[in-house]
């Protein structure tokens, strides 16, 4: 080994950070190749192959290997008594030595996502684990956990709770499954109830779970690291009681749930508590998510995503939004609309819609995904939110399921005047824009300051006769700043056209680069 690399490693700071970049990532992405599963295992065999060549940087690859678990199966199997399908214990006992193994790695784990066992574990495993463990937790150092805790035995998600956990996503379904669960339900609401009280009072629905995991959980005191949680769509739906309880989290920066308030006793929801909270999506029916923001509109607030369950008519949705408007802090930054209308709903325009929201002067980011819209969005909908929000940095109107034809589509030009009119914009969504330009590329002035480096768009109107080039022309000069696909297709024939589009302005982009 050269001076140099002897050098190298024995510098702790310059491997750490050699080594945060082999770490697999949280969150995977189909749309990007470095994101999926198979980069993942090669980036683990990459690790792998690391701790197992050298002395000097086992250590850190074993670190990395270890800190982004998709499965806590692989921990388990590290113990030799354990095997088969469902995965159970040879021999009832655990031997010290095998248990010190399986510890000294669980102490490695920071995130874990444990929702589709592989294999599935045997339910006596758990009250195994949780007769050795004795209150102390599987996962002491776990930051981030996202967890089936589903009926009817919720033991494993249980037992990965650890008091460390800062980000927690519960599913009270099988995952993929988003429907209401009834059962589901009444186990999160106790679940949380419980977690929030210190575990000193854990309710008798836990006894789903084997009573040793049961009275694990009541030893593992109050989550006081809790940042954030995320039970939005996952097969339950939060009590007022539970938003109470949640309320006295000190340190609660963001909030997704999805509510029922039949259990409030009285109109006027407690305004005390989520006192750090930062962001909240709420989902559910139109009053109960009113109630709800009334709770967590705290001073702090920067992010509100709103998603009623039941259409509405958009008269009642715009004096519904009067309502938030007058609940949150005017210093709101990101706001996310996801409503959906009845068929005999007035046809307001969106920006009447959005109008008693212009108060809120600091708005940078505004997403309208509506499920359908009373009014088919318009230049002049665009135009009036660059009036009211000029330093917009991230602006989409599409639709968040259904796929409309034969709308009125949104002119090309109203695109380029919000480009030129909120100079801040980085991200852009919009649909039904009609991409037939009406002037050559050379009369479209040519932003250089341009921040827009996403830009989609939906639905396109136009395309039978539509020049794609001189599009992308007009794409390249307006946001030349444009972030291209990490990967470039050889046959683009087969790609949605606004992709098509994209490839080309790549082209123009990569000439305009030899050129300088």
């Amino acid at each position: 080994m050269s001076s140099t690399a002897r050098a190298l490693i024995a510098c702790q700071d310059v491997m750490e950070e050699i080594f945060v970049h082999l770490t697999p990532v949280w969150d995977v992405s189909v749309d990007d190749p470095a994101l999926t599963r198979a980069y993942r295992r090669k980036q683990r065999c990459a690790l792998l192959a690391c701790a197992t060549a050298s002395r000097a940087i086992s250590t850190y690859a074993i670190s990395a290997l270890w800190r982004v678990l998709d499965d806590l199966t692989l921990l388990l199997k590290l113990m030799p008594s354990v095997r088969g399908n469902p995965l159970h214990l040879h021999d009832t006992h655990i031997d010290d030595t095998e248990w010190n193994t399986l510890q000294s790695y669980a102490q490695l784990v920071r995130e874990l996502k444990y929702t589709e066992p592989r294999p599935k574990v045997h339910y006596s495993m758990w009250r195994i684990l949780a007769q050795k463990l004795k209150g102390e937790p599987l996962l002491p150092r776990l930051q981030r956990l996202e967890v089936s805790a589903a009926p009817p035995d919720p033991s494993a998600g249980l037992l990965v709770i650890s008091p460390s956990i800062q980000s927690l996503r519960v599913y009270a379904a099988r995952y993929g499954e988003y429907a209401v669960n009834s059962d589901g339900t009444t186990l999160l609401n106790a679940l949380f109830v419980a977690l929030c009280s210190g575990g000193t009072e854990v309710p008798p629905i836990l006894a789903g779970a084997t009573p040793t995991v049961t009275r694990h959980l009541q030893s593992m005191g109050r989550l006081a690291h809790l940042q954030a949680i995320d039970v939005f769509e996952y097969g339950a739906v939060m009590h007022y009681s539970t938003m109470q309880a949640l309320s006295t989290l000190e340190n609660l920066r963001s909030l997704g749930v999805w509510v029922n308030f039949q259990d409030a006793d009285s109109l006027m929801p407690s305004q005390e508590g989520f006192e750090a909270l930062e962001s909240f999506t709420v989902r559910g029916e139109l009053d109960h998510v009113y109630q709800a923001i009334q709770m967590a509109g705290s001073p702090r607030l920067r992010k509100l995503g709103i998603a009623p369950t039941m259409k509405a008519d958009v008269g009642e949705f715009r004096t519904f939004l009067a309502g938030v408007q007058r609940a949150i802090p005017s210093e709101l930054s990101t706001l996310q609309l996801y409503p959906g209308f009845t068929a005999t709903s007035a046809p307001l325009s969106l920006s009447s819609i959005l109008e008693p929201l212009c108060t809120l002067r600091h708005l940078r980011e505004l997403s309208c995904q509506f499920y359908t819209y009373p009014k088919d969005p318009s230049a002049e909908d665009i135009a009036a939110i660059a009036t009211a929000w000029p330093d917009l940095r991230s602006l989409c109107i599409v639709y968040y399921e259904e796929k409309p034809y034969a709308r009125e589509p949104i002119p090309f030009s109203a695109l380029i005047d919000l480009a030129e009119r909120c100079p801040s914009l980085q991200s852009i969504a919009l649909t039904n824009i009609d991409i037939r330009l009406q002037s050559p590329p050379s009369s479209v002035p040519r932003l250089e300051q341009s921040c827009v480096g996403y830009l989609q768009l939906d639905n396109v109107i136009g395309a039978l006769d539509a020049d794609l080039l001189a599009l992308a022309l007009v794409v390249e000069r307006l946001f030349p700043n444009l972030r291209m696909p990490r990967y470039i297709r050889y046959d683009v024939t087969s790609l949605p056209l606004w992709e098509r589009v994209l490839h080309i302005v790549a082209g123009i982009q990569a000439a305009r680069r030899m050129s300088h």
